[in-house]
């Protein structure tokens, strides 16, 4: 399995797999991830409100880490230690624990205008965006190593839904690949819209040798709809490894696309 380390996120390349493939770390989600040995003991591990399967105890709920002091507690199954309420790291039956977590190819990518002219008055608009592909949120995930990130601000949730700082540290994983920051890379950009005017249609300048004078102001990258969590969902590192480049789609404090504004003169003779 040839691999390519591209930013803080792995592609490999593998055969049945999708080109431009994200793998690393994936936490369990369901009781069937658990090892073998822990299946006996799958009544003492519940899904919390992350999606990831965490152990609780007999008798316990994901949302008693607070009311019965039970962070910091830990058991061992099988030889293995889990701690309470702590994401378990997914391995297969042969032990492996690098696993697909998503892909940076789109599912598809789309764009569309539209023009209106009512008298003088022009306006063009230019939407485009894609659909599906993930983003690896590296920005995020640097931030948690100080606790930094904002998941780790717990204002406004309930005793039941907080969490330990040490929680979030299992997530920065000491930077190494994980699903927690795989985000879905789907966006909707106002590319452009361009808003123009013709004076020609106020004052007859053909005398002059003017058929239409155009004042108009365009502006780009104005509004962005998604739910990716970072500045800018059109982020990338380009590598170009075995004589190619390779897009990984990681946001590794890359800075977004700026918003500008420009005024237009147009002039037809």
């Amino acid at each position: 399995m040839p691999a390519y380390r591209v930013g803080d996120a792995r592609l490999y390349m593998k055969n049945n797999t999708q080109y431009g493939s994200m793998w690393g770390t994936v936490w369990a989600k369901n009781s069937s991830m658990l090892p073998a040995g822990a299946q006996s003991s799958a009544s003492e591990f519940q899904v919390n409100d992350d999606g990831y399967l965490v152990w609780v105890g007999a008798g316990n709920t994901w949302k008693d880490g607070i009311t019965k002091t039970l962070w910091g507690t830990s058991t061992n199954i099988d030889g293995k230690t889990y701690n309470w309420g702590r994401p378990i790291q997914y391995a297969d039956e042969t032990g492996n624990v690098l696993h697909q977590m998503g892909t940076a190819v789109p599912d598809f990518g789309y764009a569309f205008n539209a023009n209106f002219r009512f008298k003088g008055v022009s306006v063009f608009a230019l939407f485009d965006g894609q659909s599906g592909g993930n983003i690896y949120n590296a920005t995020r995930q640097w931030a948690a190593r100080d606790d930094g990130s904002d998941d780790t601000d717990q204002y406004g949730k309930t005793d039941a839904t907080k969490k330990p700082t040490v929680y979030y540290r299992d997530m920065y994983h000491v930077n190494a690949s994980n699903d927690w920051y795989v985000e879905d890379g789907s966006y909707m950009k106002l590319r452009e819209l361009a808003v123009k005017y013709d004076l020609a249609n106020l004052v007859d300048l053909r005398g002059a040798g003017i058929s239409a004078l155009k004042l108009g102001i365009v502006g780009r990258n104005l509004f962005t709809w998604t739910d990716y969590r970072g500045f800018d969902p059109e982020v990338g590192i380009n590598s170009g490894q075995a004589g190619g480049s390779i897009n990984a789609r990681v946001d590794s404090y890359s800075y977004p696309n700026y918003r500008t504004f420009s005024f237009t003169l147009d002039l037809d003779f």
